[in-house]
């Protein structure tokens, strides 16, 4: 549930490894081996995710991955005139997403958020059932990522690029901060085709203490 700096830091080397060994393999059809060191500290404190679940919608007993929640837009018609926005909703459907440090004097975390099943040169999409059959742009909707609730542009999720430090104190529920915004479509000989838009994103929350 929770990391520390030291484990992200083992994850370029394991990279390089593995790039290396298909290059090897495609020229040479050939295999490489070598060494991964992995570790775990457990320790008196440390951090947890508030209003998560075990497993994913498809396989609730999988133990091996967290669902944090949803960000839903809500309903419009084929074209709307307002920004529409939304934010994260935990798992559970209490509220918020949030974390809990009971480490001494606090700990920080940084949020990072990848670029979803449906992400075309570097924008984020909403897709309808019909897009992977017929990629018109009347199948599919531009969305945005922030971590400020204002959305402004200089607070948006850069895809796979991890957010400002964020600060949590000790034995105090602070809010993981997602918030999306879709821009106004207004026109009206384009309308987005009826249907319903998702897309699934991986977040990934790092602490640091």
């Amino acid at each position: 549930m929770f990391s520390k700096k030291m484990k992200r830091a083992f994850a370029a080397p394991v990279l390089a490894v593995a790039g290396l060994s298909a290059l090897l393999a495609s020229e040479a059809n050939a295999g490489v081996a070598g060494i991964v060191d992995v570790s775990l500290t457990v320790g008196t404190y440390g951090c947890e995710v508030i209003g998560s679940e075990i497993g994913s919608p498809e396989d609730p007993t999988n133990q091996y991955i967290n669902t944090f929640g949803t960000l839903n837009f809500g309903a419009v018609r084929g074209t709307w005139s307002n920004a529409l926005t939304a934010s994260l909703m935990n798992a559970i459907g209490t509220g918020p997403l949030k974390v809990l440090c009971d480490v001494p004097g606090g700990a920080t975390f940084t949020v990072t958020v990848d670029g979803g099943q449906n992400v075309s040169g570097g924008q984020r999409y909403l897709v309808d059932s019909v897009y992977a059959t017929s990629p018109a742009e009347t199948h599919r909707v531009p969305y945005s990522l922030f971590w400020e609730a204002s959305r402004g542009a200089s607070s948006e999720y850069v895809i796979g690029t991890p957010s400002p430090s964020i600060a949590a104190a000790e034995n105090v529920e602070t809010e993981v901060p997602l918030y999306g915004s879709i821009k106004p479509h207004t026109d009206a000989t384009n309308p987005k085709a009826t249907g319903s838009y998702t897309d699934r994103l991986i977040v990934s929350i790092d602490f640091d203490f």
